[in-house]
C-alpha cells in the first residue's frame, strides 16, 4: 500500500512536471536568429545598420578597423563610396549623430558636426579621437588609398 502511494506520487509530480515544461514550451518559443531590428539587421548575426551604406552590413567586413593601445578593444570606419563621409562603429555609448564623420583636409581627414570625433593622420598611424578614448591604425599602403584617396 505505500510503495503504490508513493508510486502514485512520484508519477502525478513526473505527470506534473513534464506538462508544465511542455506547456512554457509551446507558449514562448524562443528562436535563434530571430533579432532582427528595425532596420532589419540580424545582429546575431554581426550584422548592423550603416547610415551612409544605407543597408545592413558587418563592420568588421567592411570597415577599417582600428584598435585602442592595449588592443583590448576595435572601431570600425565604414567610408561611403565616394569617401567624402565616413561612418565610425564604436564599442562605446555614441549617438548616430556622433558617428558620422565630413572630410576634411589632409591633417585632419574627417570631423563630426559636434567636432567630438575626428580621424586624422600621423606619420606612422590614423588616429580615430572620442571624447577621451583614442583608436588607431597603423598606415599601410592599403590604408592610405582607402582614408587619403580623394
Amino acid at each position: 500500500m505505500k510503495t503504490t502511494l508513493l508510486s502514485l506520487i512520484t508519477f502525478s509530480i513526473f505527470i506534473y512536471s513534464c506538462k508544465t515544461s511542455f506547456s512554457e514550451a509551446t507558449e514562448s518559443p524562443q528562436m535563434v536568429g530571430n533579432d532582427t531590428d528595425a532596420n532589419g539587421c540580424k545582429g546575431s548575426a554581426g550584422y548592423v545598420y550603416s547610415v551612409i551604406k544605407a543597408k545592413c552590413i558587418r563592420a568588421f567586413e567592411e570597415g577599417i578597423e582600428f584598435h585602442n593601445k592595449d588592443f583590448s578593444q576595435s572601431a570600425y570606419v565604414v567610408l561611403s563610396d565616394d569617401r567624402q563621409e565616413a561612418e565610425v562603429f564604436l564599442p562605446l555609448e555614441t549617438t548616430i549623430n556622433e558617428c558620422i564623420l565630413q572630410r576634411l583636409d589632409d591633417k585632419q581627414l574627417y570631423l563630426n558636426k559636434h567636432r567630438t570625433m575626428e580621424i586624422v593622420k600621423s606619420e606612422n598611424e590614423f588616429i580615430l579621437s572620442y571624447k577621451k578614448e583614442q583608436f588607431v591604425v597603423r598606415r599601410t599602403e592599403d590604408v592610405d588609398s582607402l582614408l587619403l584617396a580623394r
